[in-house]
């Protein structure tokens, strides 16, 4: 889709610099190659300055360190948005996520905890981006890494993609291309904890959900 109108997919390749002055001309990859550009888009995830919360006795690590409560190592003090890098229940792992759902959902629970109501935050985060006859969701914890299983499914012809993240026989996020029909039946999958272990060579097949 995005190659059809016009632009280039440059794989395997990293930026080793933006070049220009006063303004950016192009960028530099790592192979020397040179790419003119007027100028320059950059998504480079989540990073929170916290000098002054850390001299202040908050443990932090990419963002604001939070248990499953979005409370802070020091007591009374809690967290929310994206600054927060809590305790997520579903994958029992730290983790981070900037979008305003998961920003407005954690400022409620921050809040009725402040008040003593002691609410676990659990949220399936979801964020979906349309273009160029393209609707790419992204669900839930969606990163690959150590303990996690990628399974994939795809039809070229019908510019479908499906990439679930599985950790433990459980799906804990994923990627979908021309699949917004998929968005609730995963979250659902995800939030209940269902173990799909007689599922994956169901799911292998991009027309299984």
């Amino acid at each position: 889709g995005l190659q059809k109108n016009g632009i280039k997919i440059i794989r395997e390749s990293e930026v080793k610099e933006i070049t220009g002055k006063e303004k950016a001309d192009g960028i530099l990859l790592q192979n020397g190659e040179r790419i003119p550009a007027d100028i320059a888009l950059v998504s480079i995830g989540i990073f929170c300055p916290h000098n002054w919360v850390k001299d202040a006795g908050i443990k932090v690590g990419r963002g604001i360190l939070a248990n499953e409560y979005l409370e802070t190592n020091i007591q009374d003090i809690w967290v929310a948005g994206d600054a927060a890098e809590f305790m997520d229940v579903i994958t029992c792992e730290s983790g981070y996520v900037g979008n305003w759902a998961n920003a407005q959902l954690q400022g409620k629970i921050a809040g009725l905890n402040m008040i003593g109501e002691h609410q676990l935050f659990k949220f399936v985060s979801f964020c979906n981006s349309s273009g160029f006859g393209l609707n790419i969701a992204f669900i839930g914890d969606f990163k690959s890494g150590e303990n996690r299983e990628i399974l994939s499914a795809a039809s070229v012809t019908d510019n479908l993609y499906r990439r679930l993240i599985i950790k433990n026989n459980k799906i804990i996020g994923a990627i979908l291309i021309n699949k917004i029909n998929e968005v609730t039946p995963i979250r659902e999958m995800i939030e209940g904890g269902v173990d799909i272990m007689d599922k994956k060579d169901g799911l292998k097949d991009i027309n299984f959900i």
